[in-house]
């Protein structure tokens, strides 16, 4: 758990170096977003109706595929 964690960080570090840090919100089962949690949703200044401004659809799995997808090194996909 903690390399694929390390893995994730590794890649989120280089898109940011490599200046790739669109907003990105994401949407569980399309109805809540992690922007409803945050208390700075005032300052992303994300728009969903804008073209460029959508969210990233995350689906439900259940534990034992999720654990098998981290031993395997499957990182989340890039949309």
């Amino acid at each position: 758990m903690l390399n694929y964690n390390k893995q994730l960080i590794a890649k989120a570090g280089q898109q940011i170096l490599n200046g790739q840090f669109p907003l990105s919100p994401v949407k569980h089962n399309n109805q809540k977003t992690a922007l409803s949690y945050s208390d700075y949703r005032d300052i992303f200044f994300f728009d969903a109706m804008l073209p460029d401004n959508r969210y990233r659809i995350i689906d439900s799995v259940d534990t034992k595929t999720l654990l098998e997808n981290i031993k395997k090194g499957v990182l989340p996909q890039d949309d």
